[in-house]
């Protein structure tokens, strides 16, 4: 699988690709993001995983399961585009209409 991974701040993009199946968990593609952008060695590294639907909504994913359910629906494209916010979630947040999953 191609990877294209922009990172909000600075407008950074960055390209891999991830070939055989044991590679395909949500663990070593945050490694590997950290590795790619430099990030292993700062301290406020938290990031959020996104990319983008049909509709054009950025999906957050946060595990290995809602990584093969992407890589699914990205399966007939040539590259995955995946979209980076630095910052953890915070829980404390309210977001009207919306069933939170405790981020």
């Amino acid at each position: 699988v191609n990877f294209k991974v922009f990172l909000e701040k600075g407008n950074q993009v960055r390209r891999f690709t991830m070939e055989g199946q044991e590679n395909f968990t949500f663990e070593f593609l945050k490694q590997k993001i950290l590795d790619i952008f430099c990030l292993n060695h700062d301290p406020s590294a938290d990031f959020q995983i996104f990319w983008k639907d049909e509709e054009g909504d950025l999906v957050r994913f946060s595990s290995t399961a809602e990584l093969i359910e992407a890589l699914r629906y990205n399966a007939n494209r040539p590259i995955m585009h995946l979209f980076l916010q630095l910052g953890a979630c915070h829980s404390d947040v309210v977001h009207s209409n919306v069933l939170c999953d405790a981020c």
